[in-house]
């Protein structure tokens, strides 16, 4: 019996289609991957924008407020109380200044007017007013004037808030430079739910005659007192971007220094999101750093789940998982003809040979 010899043709062609379909998927994939993280990232960095413009403009604006409120006092030194309450009032803290605890008015008092200082507030507001905490010091720096926009929180009425070695920190920037200045972060207790608050104070210096004098020495000397408004951190932030949008696909942490520590963390927005994954990782990270009043505040920006959720980010996953199917497809498609052409080619010949047999059995017989 003769052998068949079957020349094969061309069986490399399903493992080229397979690499050429397959080099086609990764290419998509990358290009697309590359463009969803390009739109992405410039999603991110709109938000983070936004954010960052809208707590900026919104500090600017209290401590634009505290200036004019600085300008008042300089301008009627003896500004009673009824006139800075009707003034307050006018301003409808609760509605126009979110997160602000109140607006008061800080006095300077010397230690030898102190005694004649209490009886004449005494007499005004009948009250039994007088100096806290009690002691011996060169002067005072006593809370006169306090407009509370939540009746809740307790008044610090004739508290000497220069005691406080954050808060004068911040009052004596204050005074030697003729800026507002914001202090670091005060933990007070929230008597309604028992818990800790984070709070900080922007103070602006109030100078005799309304003007800032030039040196230092003469600041010291001629400062009256300070206009001062508490802020309660979480309130304060979440109502300055909770009618946003972008800033909803952001979380970020607040810092009033260079210092990401835990120390100095103002304000956590994860912690006041409903984010119910219990581990993210986020893609994006941004750092930025702007002045409140006279102090650094460092923002850490990250992108949230449900940024991620509205990024089309699988898409690339998509193509790459379509692509390989269709890469299969077409090498089991290209080889299955192959093979089946190749059976057709060894049926062929096998008929030849039959044929040839038969004929050459003819001619013998």
């Amino acid at each position: 019996m003769p052998r068949l010899k079957l020349k094969i043709q061309r069986p490399w062609i399903p493992y080229i289609i397979f690499i050429v379909t397959l080099t086609l998927t990764l290419l998509a994939t990358a290009y697309t991957n590359q463009q969803t993280y390009t739109e992405d990232r410039l999603r991110f960095l709109n938000a983070v924008q936004d954010t960052n413009t809208n707590i900026r403009t919104q500090i600017e604006t209290y401590i634009a407020l505290l200036r004019g409120t600085a300008g008042l006092f300089a301008a009627e030194p003896n500004l009673g109380k009824q006139e800075f309450s009707d003034y307050a009032s006018r301003l409808r803290l609760n509605q126009n200044y979110a997160g602000a605890m109140g607006l008061g008015f800080v006095q300077r008092i010397k230690n030898s007017d102190k005694n004649t200082y209490i009886q004449n507030v005494q007499q005004q507001d009948n009250i039994p007013f007088t100096i806290t905490p009690v002691g011996e010091r060169s002067e005072y720096y006593v809370v006169r004037y306090l407009i509370r926009t939540d009746k809740k929180t307790p008044t610090s009425i004739g508290m000497d808030i220069f005691t406080d070695r954050n808060l004068r920190s911040a009052m004596e920037k204050a005074r030697d430079n003729g800026v507002s200045i914001a202090s670091g972060k005060e933990t007070v207790m929230d008597k309604d739910n028992n818990k800790k608050i984070t709070v900080f104070v922007i103070f602006t210096p109030i100078y005799q005659e309304g003007n800032e004098p030039s040196s230092v020495n003469t600041r010291r000397n001629n400062l009256v007192g300070f206009v001062f408004m508490p802020f309660r951190v979480d309130t304060l932030l979440s109502e300055i971007v909770s009618n946003k949008i972008l800033p909803q696909l952001v979380n970020y942490q607040i810092y009033d220094s260079e210092n990401l520590t835990k120390q100095y963390m103002l304000y956590n927005s994860s912690i006041y999101h409903d984010n119910k994954v219990s581990f993210f990782l986020p893609r994006f990270r941004e750092k930025r750093q702007f002045t409140v009043g006279g102090n650094t505040w460092t923002i850490l920006y990250t992108n949230n789940p449900q940024f991620d959720s509205e990024s089309a980010k699988n898409f690339s996953t998509i193509i790459f998982v379509g692509g390989i199917l269709v890469c299969i497809m077409f090498f089991m498609l290209s080889r299955s003809q192959y093979i089946a052409r190749t059976k057709a080619e060894v049926a062929a010949l096998k008929l030849q040979a039959s044929q040839k047999r038969v004929a050459k059995s003819y001619k013998s017989s």
